[in-house]
């Protein structure tokens, strides 16, 4: 049914359908003597509408003007946007799927779904912050982080690319995550690791492209795809980046700085993994070259600067190799 101004006291909200607001939506609290069931509420006004303190169904953002949260709503099912959601600086927790076919803007929101979830539409989301303490499966597109992410349950990568590029410092929350391909693309601060040893499962590509990603003592695993630095800061720690994917692989990127890295291993069943020409890399501590072909390009130096203690220099065709820092190298 359409309703053009919505006031609810202790009403029984339709099994089934869509309820459409044009108006206003006033209930009175988050259902107190309401009755939720199955059914969408929807926002299809032509201006400006506010989305109250509700704990939602389905909720669904037509019409035409933006659809601004006034406080923290709870949707039960599936967000689908297609018009403008602006969700404020309110916690906002979604059970179902998000389907964004318009504009959203999340402002200092969080968005938490704690349920089992699909994000999809044909339109980009950016998060700011963003928590999964259910199931959630991330597009086969694109997809922003400004703020946090916090990963409680389970959070399936998709094939698309999570991109943190806020202005701000953020971290990632996990006993571990998986991406496909992962984008570091930060104007300023930078992107860290809560728990410093987490594994982060890279199932394409990474990409350094501005910013700086601070990884602690974490294991990147490099399961497909090409490790590119385009002038980001990797600040290393003791982090290891593993090289498993059984295609091709490379360490390259439009930095002319030397790429520095802690650990890197190479466990490749087959495939080469190659470092581009003329792209220097450092290694701080351990090389590991267990399986498959390690090609340094024409013109690439490759440096052991371990300070301290011995470092091993494993067998290899470098173009070039240089030593220091001190210490033995064998």
């Amino acid at each position: 049914g359409a309703n053009p101004h919505g006031t609810l006291y202790d009403k029984v909200l339709a099994n089934s359908g869509t309820i459409g607001v044009s108006g206003f939506f006033t209930p009175r609290g988050r259902n107190l003597g309401h009755t939720i069931t199955g059914s969408t509420i929807s926002f299809n006004g032509t201006g400006s509408q506010e989305v109250p303190l509700f704990t939602y169904n389905n909720l669904s953002l037509d019409g035409t003007g933006a659809k601004t949260t006034s406080a923290a709503i709870d949707v039960d099912g599936n967000v689908t946007i297609n018009s403008e959601l602006n969700a404020s600086s309110f916690n906002h927790t979604i059970a179902g799927n998000w389907v964004n076919n318009g504009t959203f803007t999340a402002e200092t929101s969080t968005i938490e779904f704690n349920g089992t979830s699909i994000i999809s539409g044909s339109s980009v989301n950016t998060y700011n912050n963003l928590v999964v303490s259910g199931a959630l499966t991330a597009p086969n597109a694109n997809m922003n982080i400004r703020g946090n992410l916090n990963k409680i349950g389970t959070f399936t990568p998709g094939t698309g690319t999570v991109t943190f590029n806020g202005s701000a410092s953020q971290s990632i929350t996990a006993g571990s995550i998986d991406f496909y391909n992962m984008v570091v693309d930060k104007s300023g601060q930078s992107l860290g690791v809560a728990n410093p040893s987490m594994p982060i499962n890279v199932g394409a590509d990474m990409t350094l492209q501005a910013g700086q990603f601070l990884p602690g003592n974490a294991t990147i695993y490099m399961t497909g795809g090409n490790w590119t630095n385009n002038g980001a800061t990797f600040s290393r720690g003791n982090s290891l980046v593993a090289f498993s994917g059984t295609g091709d692989q490379e360490i390259g990127g439009s930095t002319t700085n030397p790429q520095e890295f802690a650990n890197i291993t190479m466990n490749k069943a087959s495939g080469t993994l190659s470092i581009a020409e003329n792209k220097p890399v450092k290694v701080d501590n351990v090389l590991t070259l267990t399986q498959g072909t390690f090609a340094p390009g024409t013109g690439t130096t490759v440096e052991f600067d371990k300070i301290g203690n011995t470092q091993d220099v494993p067998r290899a065709n470098y173009h070039h190799l240089k030593l220091s820092q001190g210490g033995s190298k064998l």
